[in-house]
């Protein structure tokens, strides 16, 4: 769909090859290059202490000869075209590969509870993760971001949130924001006071 060889970062829980029959909530990661050893080092800490259920973890990244992760991720997390950088736009295809051919992949190859989804990005991956949710709410339970950029394209994922709210449709997902407190919190706040004035609740 993108034209894009990707690599995929698989960790799986512990048990998993003692436990044959069982099945496994799947975590979707975006920006795997940074954030692999992050989030595997923080789900195993609260995996051993049984703080969180096993899980399968699939980091999303680049591959092919000589990727640019840098660039890369400006294409493919972003949902309107600016004019820098160049070839900015390319969520939706983006979100199709993960919809059509990645997560047939990950259910082909692993246990994975089909109906059990979550997709965590920050920054660029944190205003993907909230374009995907708008767009294609069902396709995961939980979505979990950071520092989304919600800034980017004159602020259009405030569009996309306009539009899901007149619909009144209920969210069918749970959804867990943060930013650091070194960041302008402005932009964060105002967009997290205008969900809670929606009331979206869960279905």
């Amino acid at each position: 769909i993108v034209n894009q060889e990707y690599d995929l970062l698989i960790h799986l829980p512990g048990n998993y090859e003692q436990q044959k029959d069982k099945t496994y909530p799947v975590l979707y990661l975006l920006d795997a290059q940074w954030d692999f050893p992050l989030v595997t080092g923080l789900y195993g800490s609260q995996y051993y202490d049984g703080f969180i259920p096993g899980l399968i973890i699939v980091g999303i990244t680049w591959g092919g000869k000589d990727p640019n992760p840098g660039q890369l991720r400006f294409r493919d997390f972003t949902p309107a075209a600016q004019d820098r950088p160049p070839g900015t736009g390319n969520a939706g295809n983006f979100l199709s590969f993960i919809k059509k051919e990645l997560i047939p992949f990950i259910d082909s190859k692993f246990r994975t509870k089909k109906d059990d989804r979550v997709l965590v990005g920050s920054s660029l991956g944190g205003l993907f993760t909230l374009y995907a949710m708008y767009t294609e709410t069902a396709l995961f339970n939980r979505y979990i971001l950071t520092s989304p950029a919600l800034q980017w394209g004159n602020g259009i994922i405030l569009e996309y949130e306009k539009t899901y709210a007149a619909k009144k449709f209920p969210l069918k997902a749970k959804l867990y924001m943060a930013h650091g407190e070194l960041e302008n919190p402005g932009p964060f706040e105002r967009f997290a006071d205008q969900l809670k004035k929606k009331k979206l609740r869960r279905a």
